[in-house]
C-alpha cells in the first residue's frame, strides 16, 4: 500500500515539474513572469509590451515580432533577476533596470537596443541591434559581457559605456569582444553633436577585444573621457572614414567634466586605428600612465597631424608605426602644459607629406626619445620648425641619439601591409634587438587578402593551374586560393554508327 501511494505521489510530482516546465503562449502585450513563448507579431503604442513581473523569467521570441510606436519598450524589467530574452525581432529596446535586475541574458535577437540601467553581470550576445546603452550617469553597471554582437545604424552614439558619475568612478569591469559596429551617422547643418561609434565615460578596468569598429560618415570610433581607467584594448581595427571636423578622429582620449581626472593606465597593445580624413590618434586630454604598443595609427589627412597630443603627460609608446599617407605630419606634439614627458621609443614615424613631426606650442622638456625612425618620402626638412633630421636630435639631445632617418620599406604601403622588408633599417635594430615599429620583418598583416582567380587551364599531365591576384596587394599569401588541381581528362561518347543504329532500330 506504501509503495503504491509513494508511485502515485511520484507520478503527481513528474506531471507538477513537466507542466511547470512547458512555456507559456503570450498572444497579447501584458504583464509575465516565468517561462513564456511569443505565438504571434505583438504591437502596442506609447507603453511597453511585455512588463515582467517576477525573477527568473524567459521570453522567447520566437521569430516573432514586437512592435513599438512612440514611447515604450519591447521588453521592460525593473528589479527583477535572471531574465532571459533571445529569439526576438523588435523596432524598439529591451530595457533592464535595478539593482536587483542582475543575471540577464539577451542573446539571438535583432532589436532596436538593450539598455542596461545599474544590473550587473548581464550577457548580451549574438545580437543584432540599433545601439546599446550600458550604464547611465547615476547608476552604474559592472561587468558586462557583450560579445559577437553588429550594433549597426545611425545613432548618435552606437554604443554607449557608461558609469556611475561618482567620483571617484567604480570599476566596471566589462568584457567587449568580437563585436561589429558600424555608425553610419551624418550630421546635419552647422552642428554635430559629437558622433562615434563607442563612447566610454567613467568606466574603468574593462577589456574590448577584437571588435571590428567602423564609421561609414561623419563620426569619432571611440571616444574614451573622464576617469575611464585601467582599460585594455588589444586587437581592435577602428576605421574611420569621413572627417567630423578635422578634432576628433579614430582614437580620442580626452575629459571635460568638473572633479573627475583625465584617463589614465590604459593600454593599447596589436590595434589598427586607420583614418580616411581625420586624425589617427587624438590625445586631447589623456591623463598619465597610458601605454600604447605595437600599435598601427594610419591616417590619409593633409591636417597638422597623424596624431594631435594636447596635455599628455607620462605616458609610453613603444613599438608603434604612425603612418600618414596624406600630405599631413605622422605625428604633431601640440601641448598646453609642462607635466612630465611622454616617452617614444622603437616607433616608425612616415609620412608621405614634407614633414614628419611637427612641434607647436611645445619643448623638448616634454619629450623622451630614442631607437625610432624617422622619414618623410618629399623632403630631407623632416621636422617643423627644427627643419632636418641633425637639427631635431642637436635640439632633442641627449634623446634620439640612436634614432634614425631612412625609408622603413614597408612590405605594402598601399595594401595596409606595415610589415617590414627583409632589407628595412628597421629589422633588428630597436632597443631589444628586434624590430622598430609595430610589425616584424615579413610577419602578420593588418591587411585583409582579396583573391580573384582567373579560370582552370586545359587538363594536361592530370594537372590544372590558374593565376590568382590580390586585389588588395597585401604582400601576402596567408588566404590565397589554390593554383593547382588534379584532373581527369573526359572522353566525351561518340554517336554509333548509322548503320549500327538502323540494326538496333530494326
Amino acid at each position: 500500500m506504501l509503495a503504491a501511494l509513494l508511485a502515485i505521489l511520484g507520478l503527481l510530482v513528474v506531471k507538477t515539474v513537466s507542466r511547470a516546465q512547458s512555456p507559456t503562449p503570450v498572444t497579447v502585450c501584458g504583464s509575465y513572469g516565468g517561462n513564456l513563448i511569443l505565438q504571434q507579431n505583438l504591437s502596442t503604442s506609447n507603453g511597453n509590451c511585455l512588463t515582467v513581473t517576477g525573477d527568473s523569467t524567459t521570453i522567447d521570441g520566437n521569430g516573432q515580432t514586437i512592435t513599438v510606436s512612440g514611447s515604450g519598450h519591447a521588453v521592460f524589467n525593473f528589479n527583477k533577476a535572471s531574465l532571459t530574452v533571445r529569439n526576438l525581432t523588435s523596432n524598439s529596446d529591451v530595457y533592464i533596470n535595478g539593482e536587483s535586475a542582475d543575471n540577464a541574458l539577451v542573446e539571438n535577437s535583432d532589436l532596436g537596443g538593450v539598455e542596461i540601467v545599474a544590473a550587473d553581470d548581464v550577457t548580451i550576445q549574438n545580437n543584432t541591434l540599433d545601439s546599446a546603452v550600458l550604464g547611465q550617469e547615476k547608476s552604474d553597471a559592472q561587468r558586462i559581457t557583450f560579445t559577437g554582437n553588429t550594433v549597426d545604424s545611425t545613432a548618435n552614439k552606437l554604443v554607449a559605456i557608461r558609469g556611475s558619475g561618482i567620483v571617484p568612478c567604480a570599476a566596471s569591469n566589462h568584457v567587449f569582444t568580437d563585436n561589429t559596429l558600424i555608425a553610419r551617422h551624418a550630421c546635419s547643418g552647422s552642428s554635430c553633436d559629437e558622433p562615434m561609434a563607442l563612447f566610454i565615460w567613467c568606466s574603468a578596468g574593462s577589456t574590448y577585444r577584437s571588435n571590428s569598429i567602423q564609421t561609414t560618415d561623419q563620426a569619432q570610433g571611440i571616444q574614451l573621457r573622464d576617469e575611464s581607467d585601467n582599460n585594455a584594448f588589444e586587437s581592435n581595427v577602428v576605421t574611420v572614414s569621413a572627417n567630423v571636423d578635422g578634432d576628433f578622429g579614430v582614437l580620442n582620449i580626452t575629459s571635460g567634466n568638473a572633479g573627475k581626472h583625465h584617463p589614465q593606465n590604459n593600454v593599447f597593445t596589436d590595434n589598427l586605428f586607420r583614418s580616411n580624413g581625420d586624425l589617427a590618434l587624438n590625445l586631447q586630454s589623456p591623463g598619465s600612465g597610458n601605454r600604447f604598443e605595437r600599435n598601427i595609427f594610419w591616417s590619409n589627412t593633409a591636417a597638422l597631424g597623424g596624431l594631435s597630443n594636447d596635455g599628455s603627460n607620462n605616458n609610453q609608446f613603444n613599438h608603434n608605426t604612425f603612418v600618414n599617407v596624406g600630405t599631413g605630419t605622422a605625428l604633431t606634439f601640440d601641448y598646453w602644459n609642462n607635466r612630465t614627458a611622454d616617452s617614444f621609443t622603437n616607433n616608425i614615424f612616415y609620412t608621405a607629406g614634407a614633414t614628419v613631426v611637427r612641434t607647436i606650442q611645445w619643448s623638448f622638456t616634454r619629450y623622451r626619445g630614442d631607437y625610432n625612425l624617422f622619414w618623410s618620402t618629399s623632403s630631407t626638412a623632416l621636422f617643423a620648425p627644427q627643419g632636418t633630421f641633425n637639427s631635431w636630435k642637436s635640439a632633442a639631445a641627449p634623446d634620439d641619439t640612436n634614432s634614425r632617418s631612412a625609408d622603413p620599406l614597408f612590405v605594402n604601403l598601399a595594401g595596409g601591409n606595415f610589415s617590414l622588408q627583409i632589407t628595412s633599417p628597421a629589422v633588428g635594430s630597436a632597443s631589444d634587438g628586434t624590430n622598430i615599429g609595430a610589425k616584424g620583418a615579413g610577419t602578420g598583416t593588418l591587411c585583409t587578402e582579396n583573391w580573384t582567380c582567373a579560370d582552370w587551364s586545359a587538363c594536361i599531365n592530370g594537372r590544372q593551374t590558374r593565376t590568382c591576384t590580390d586585389q588588395n596587394g597585401c604582400g601576402t599569401t596567408n588566404d590565397r586560393p589554390t593554383l593547382t588541381q588534379s584532373c581527369t581528362v573526359i572522353i566525351p561518347d561518340t554517336a554509333p554508327p548509322a548503320n549500327v543504329t538502323n540494326l538496333e532500330a530494326r
